[in-house]
């Protein structure tokens, strides 16, 4: 069943990349396998080793097809900032939807500096999709609001109000779940801040680990901020492959791809 559903979402993903032109840079391939089998990872060496030409960016892109979990991770936390339809942005946006990891997949949707219009698709699939853990669609729906696809506020709305009332009366969160919910509203309230910020509009104040009323009354108001702002995001653009890929899909009755589908409309 899983096969199955990721061989669907592959169609939705953007070509892969040809780097035949562009020759590996072994030596750097070495220190990058060298550093993934150490424990630590230190910031001086990450730094170091972060991307600096279109051979090394190769190297990165063969490592997120073929590598081990922890060789994707670091690839991807070293390919932190490229741009998202670069070719190595369309390696991680692969890599995201070719898994279930939470891990690997948050380290990949994370890493691009921007969301192209062809990455949409994939994303509001990946939002979409029970299968996943929340904090994978709620990385996947903060992307789509990186994009500036308001439509997936309702999502993030509904991920942010996850967790247990049971500290409603409580100054302080109370959660009996290990904290679970809280990754997931951070990822997001990172993009949400950012999404203000573009708009000119004050911080919000929502706090994951806030007792329980205090969150309600600061989604209410974060609520009511983002309504109040005009959509300028993508639209449908039947001309780009994965959009029309996800077309087909919706219209062959994939419960996924219509979810997906209606997470993209205004």
């Amino acid at each position: 069943m899983l096969l199955s559903v990721l061989f669907q979402i592959l169609t939705l993903l953007p070509p892969t990349p040809e780097w035949e032109t562009i020759p590996a840079d072994e030596a750097y391939r070495a220190e990058v396998r060298a550093l993934a089998i150490e424990s630590i990872w230190s910031d001086s060496r990450l730094q170091r080793l972060h991307i600096a030409t279109s051979s090394q960016e190769r190297v990165l892109a063969e490592f997120l097809r073929r590598g081990s979990d922890v060789e994707v991770r670091l690839a991807a936390l070293l390919s932190a900032g490229t741009e998202g339809d670069s070719k190595l942005g369309h390696a991680l946006w692969r890599r995201a939807a070719q898994g279930f990891d939470e891990a690997r997949v948050l380290a990949c949707l994370l890493a691009p500096a921007s969301v192209p219009a062809e990455a949409l698709p994939s994303l509001a699939w990946i939002a979409s999709d029970p299968r996943r853990s929340l904090p994978q669609r709620a990385a996947a729906c903060a992307r789509l609001l990186d994009a500036g696809v308001l439509t997936a506020w309702p999502l993030a709305n509904a991920i942010l109000r996850t967790g247990t009332t049971s500290d409603h009366h409580e100054s302080f969160a109370d959660w009996r779940r290990g904290g679970r919910y809280e990754l997931p509203k951070r990822i997001l309230l990172l993009s949400i801040e950012d999404l203000l910020e573009r708009h000119q509009l004050p911080a919000s104040d929502f706090e994951p680990n806030a007792a329980w009323a205090a969150q309600e009354d600061s989604l209410a108001v974060l609520g009511a901020a983002i309504q109040g702002i005009s959509s300028h995001g993508p639209t449908l653009n039947s001309s780009i492959r994965s959009w029309r890929a996800l077309l087909l899909q919706k219209e062959r009755g994939q419960p996924v791809a219509i979810r997906a589908f209606r997470l993209l409309q205004p």
